[in-house]
């Protein structure tokens, strides 16, 4: 995210985010898959909101499985490539 959109996060993707509610709803996200993480911090960055990362202690999956399929994966990079085109 940082190589494609100059997002200055670490981590896109936790999924932990707070903001005031009129801030999320002037967004206007389009993505309906993961992506709408890295989508709502690429759209506040531009927008010129501060953006503040605090460390959180991510314990896992308990099972050790991932919950995210190939088609998960395929749906992200297909928004990705949207996004990036769309700008």
């Amino acid at each position: 995210m940082r190589a494609l959109f100059g997002v200055k996060v670490r981590d896109t993707q936790i999924g932990f985010k707070m903001m005031k509610k009129t801030i999320f709803e002037r967004m206007n996200l389009t993505t309906d898959s993961m992506f709408i993480d890295a989508e709502l911090l690429i759209r506040a960055q531009r927008a010129g909101y501060k953006i503040t990362e605090l460390g959180v202690e991510y314990l896992g999956n308990p099972s050790r499985k991932s919950s995210v399929t190939f088609g998960d994966v395929l749906k992200i990079a297909w928004d990705l490539v949207k996004y990036k085109i769309r700008g």
